[in-house]
């Protein structure tokens, strides 16, 4: 390529000098765009090359050097960047044979660049901004294809974060129903009433054994009394007898001694009905009290049992509800993982859209 090839002003970008003895050079006033190529930009002045190009190297490529871009009037900037997902073929090196173009850093005192673009970028602009078009479609095709399957995959998300929260308030409320259940009075106030009449049977049990053991206890003074009256009794009759035996004949002291033997057999047969009585009444108390105990014993075995069941249940509740927590939780982390990863994708593309953007948009 030489000085007097036409050479998009377009596409130039301008730096400061970096020395104050480099010479200057300015671009030759731009030309009127046709009506069938308006990016195109005038071609620059002709004159003599400073720069000399190096052994086996493309030749060098006139760079305009001022503090502002030169641009035409009617020329619209031209900006497309290339996504890094899908490099053009365009600029390849491979396809082309050619020299990307590069782009050198500026001073620290401007922030403008050198463009060095290569020949086989600036013959034909239309068949590179075909190619920009072609790449733009395919990079929106891929974008809405990738926001679809992005779409579904929230779908799927929701939808499942539907279920956890659905399972999840279904635990809570079977949770809370049975607590409600609990704290009201439908469970216990059954159990209660029945400890309610088992205390009662228990009083009205005890009283009727007070009552049992105070007659066996006047039962016993009756006897103790009898006993008294009898030993008395027969003190008197023995008297008498000791007494008639000195003034009557044998038939009066034989009337006393059958009378004395009735007397003792009495003594023995209430005697007998009196341990009779007290057996049967004892073990009548025993049969009650055992019948009470064995109640009680049951109602209690029925409150554990119950409370057993309740706390089971519970326990059964609270694992339901930690594994439905524990599997919302590690879908989210899943989902935060994906997210990141997601971002940390575009982002890298990014950067590298934004590193090969110099060299596939004109700015």
């Amino acid at each position: 390529m030489t000085n007097s090839d036409p050479v998009p002003t377009a596409t130039l970008a301008t730096r400061a000098p970096s020395s104050p003895a480099a010479p200057k050079r300015t671009s030759a006033p731009a030309r009127k765009p046709g009506p069938a190529a308006t990016t195109k930009a005038a071609p620059v002045s002709s004159g003599p090359s400073t720069t000399t190009p190096k052994p086996k190297a493309p030749p060098a490529v006139t760079r305009t050097r001022s503090n502002a871009s030169v641009r035409p009037s009617s020329t619209p900037p031209i900006s497309r960047s290339v996504s890094a997902a899908a490099p053009p073929k365009k600029l390849s090196p491979l396809s082309l044979k050619t020299k990307s173009a590069t782009v050198e850093k500026s001073d620290s005192s401007t922030s403008t660049h050198d463009l060095l673009i290569d020949e086989a970028e600036t013959t034909d602009p239309w068949v590179l901004v075909a190619s920009l078009k072609s790449q733009v479609a395919v990079l929106t095709t891929s974008e809405s294809d990738l926001q679809k399957s992005l779409d579904l995959r929230d779908t799927e998300y929701y939808l499942l974060r539907a279920q956890v929260e659905g399972a999840r308030m279904e635990a809570e409320t079977s949770a809370n129903s049975f607590a409600n259940e609990l704290n009201t009075e439908s469970v216990f106030s059954k159990l209660e009433a029945e400890n309610s009449m088992l205390r009662k049977r228990m009083e009205t049990l005890e009283g009727e054994k007070a009552d049992i053991m105070d007659g066996l206890q006047q039962l016993q003074a009756k006897m103790s009394a009898k006993d008294a009256t009898k030993d008395t009794t027969i003190e008197k009759l023995e008297r008498k007898i000791s007494l008639l035996t000195e003034k009557k004949p044998g038939s009066a002291i034989a009337a006393l001694l059958a009378e004395k033997e009735s007397l003792e057999l009495r003594h023995e047969q209430v005697v007998k009905d009196k341990d009779l009585t007290l057996d049967a009444m004892r073990k009548q108390i025993e049969i009650q009290v055992n019948g009470l105990f064995a109640e009680v014993a049951k109602s209690e075995e029925l409150l554990v049992s119950q409370a057993q069941n309740h706390a089971e249940e519970l326990t059964r509740l609270n694992s339901l509800i930690d594994s439905q927590a524990a599997v919302l939780e590690r879908f989210q982390k899943a989902m935060n993982l994906k997210t990141a990863a997601e971002l940390a994708e575009e982002a890298a593309r990014e950067a590298k859209e934004k590193e090969e953007a110099p060299a596939a948009s004109v700015e």
